[in-house]
């Protein structure tokens, strides 16, 4: 995977379901000169015919062809001339199967958004309830945000910056 060169800062923020991502990108898209880039592999993910779940799909959902994890990198790929920055917020465990290739990957700088599980894995289970998703622990995506951390820390050599969802909300000037 090879980024093109524009003299564009690509950010990712890496998370877990509900760590009050969503919140955090919605703030950054307020900002001037910046390519917000929401989930870009959750179709992937979920619908695509590479999926690595059936635990959201519905008997009326349909698997969609184009959503592959090539045309998602190809969204990140491409140069975004309108601006100087891109934002992409994901979920770690979307992307589970090729961490290494994000993780080495020298034109993104990696960002990290964690939430007490107490907080997280209590609002994902009442969602996922409502929606009538799988609620299994292994789709909380703690783990694979954990995993994904260590992995872009060997790589880089550089601990990335951890954000977390209480100390923003408790203080989001700093």
């Amino acid at each position: 995977m090879e980024f093109e060169s524009v003299n564009q800062y690509r950010v990712v923020l890496w998370t877990a379901p509900r760590c009050l991502s969503s919140v955090f990108e919605r703030s950054v898209r307020e900002l001037k000169d910046v390519k917000v880039i929401y989930e870009p592999h959750q179709q992937a993910y979920f619908y695509g015919p590479e999926r690595n779940t059936d635990g959201n799909l519905r008997a009326t959902d349909d698997i969609n062809p184009s959503a592959t994890y090539k045309a998602a990198d190809e969204e990140l790929l491409k140069s975004h001339m309108d601006c100087r920055f891109v934002f992409i917020k994901n979920h770690a465990y979307f992307v589970e199967r090729d961490y290494e290739r994000y993780a080495t990957e020298p034109s993104l700088k990696h960002t990290f958004l964690i939430r007490h599980p107490a907080k997280s894995i209590v609002s994902l289970v009442k969602i996922r309830k409502k929606l009538s998703f799988d609620i299994s622990p292994s789709v909380n995506g703690m783990q694979q945000l954990h995993d994904l951390f260590q992995i872009v820390s060997k790589h880089t050599g550089i601990v990335p910056v951890v954000i977390d969802a209480d100390d923003l909300v408790r203080n989001p000037k700093n």
